[in-house]
Formats: C-alpha cells, sequence, structure tokens
C-alpha cells in the first residue's frame, strides 16, 4: 500500500478497487480503508472499473463508513462502476448515498475544482493510491445483465400476488395466514 499525499488535499484517498468485495477479501479492505481513517482521510474516491462483484457486506461496510465520515465532512465517490455493479446499487436504493463519476479522473477533476477552480490538472499517478485487487484470477468478461422488470397485471391484488410468490417457493400447500 502505497501513500502519497494529494497536493492541498491530505484528508482524501484515491482507492482502486478490483476483483470481487466478498467474504474472501472484505477484512482486507476494511482493514486498509479504517487504516486510512485513521491517517486523517475523510474522503474516499474509489475506482471500480475492475470491480465486478460486491456482496451485501461489503455495501454495508461502504455504507457505515459513509455514516462514520459524513459528519466530519467525509464523504465516497465511486467511478468507472461497472453495469452490473451499478444495477446492485439502484435495486438496494444507495444512488443517493454515494457520488458517482464515470471515471476516475473525472472525479479527481471534479475534486480539484471544488476547491481550487483555478487550479492546473492533475497529472497521472500523483495521489493517495491504494491498490485493492483480488488474489484470485479475475472473472471472464460478461455481459452486462439487463435490469430485471417486475409487472404485475393490473387487476391482480396485493395479497394474490403474494400468495403466488409462496406458492412457487414452498409448492402448492403454502398459504399467506
Amino acid at each position: 500500500m502505497s501513500h502519497q499525499p494529494i497536493q492541498d488535499h491530505p484528508d482524501t484517498a484515491l482507492v482502486a478497487v478490483g476483483g470481487s468485495i466478498d467474504p474472501a477479501t472484505i477484512g482486507r479492505l476494511k482493514a486498509e480503508l479504517q487504516a486510512l481513517v485513521e491517517d486523517g482521510a475523510r474522503r474516499f474516491i474509489l475506482d471500480c472499473e475492475h470491480l465486478s462483484y460486491i456482496n451485501s457486506g461489503g455495501l454495508a461496510y461502504l455504507i457505515n463508513l459513509v455514516g462514520e465520515i459524513e459528519p466530519e465532512g467525509g464523504s465516497i465517490a465511486l467511478a468507472a462502476v461497472q453495469p452490473k455493479v451499478h444495477i446492485v446499487l439502484k435495486m438496494m436504493g444507495l444512488l443517493e448515498v454515494f457520488k458517482f463519476y464515470p471515471s476516475f479522473a473525472d472525479a479527481l477533476n471534479e475534486l480539484r475544482s471544488e476547491e481550487e477552480p483555478s487550479a492546473e490538472p492533475e497529472t497521472e499517478g500523483e495521489g493517495d493510491v491504494v491498490a485493492f485487487e483480488e488474489m484470485a484470477a479475475p472473472l471472464a468478461k460478461e455481459k452486462p445483465d439487463p435490469e430485471p422488470v417486475i409487472a404485475a397485471a393490473p387487476s391482480a391484488p396485493r395479497g394474490n400476488l403474494i400468495l403466488q410468490f409462496l406458492r412457487r417457493l414452498f409448492g402448492r400447500g403454502a398459504t399467506a395466514g
């Protein structure tokens, strides 16, 4: 893990996240981000270009981290989020929790412009960059899954939908009561 100060932004950490955030990797991510918080980081830009999967534990940790750093002016921005991961964030209602950028460079440029409107653009390689890569082989590139479509017949009452769901899940003998 290398730490290089971002000129005029010592409270910001740039973190490259790759592979999966799952039970095998969450401990390492928590340890690295918590160490950065203890060193004074309050704002994080997570470069998610190579992040292929995040489980509920990873999402919960990031949400808790936002809750910890937001009262002190902190935030977490996600850059270059893959469509598959973006769908999960959207389904969980987390699009309002994080700020999103099309690329790592866009997030960095906005950080620069927020506090220094006339600042020179940062050159590549400058800043605190923490690489977090999964040890396992990367997953094969997949086409992004389409967003799920949930539709019901307009005349079907809600109770019937629940009953139908339970019957599909547990068999014909399931009841709603």
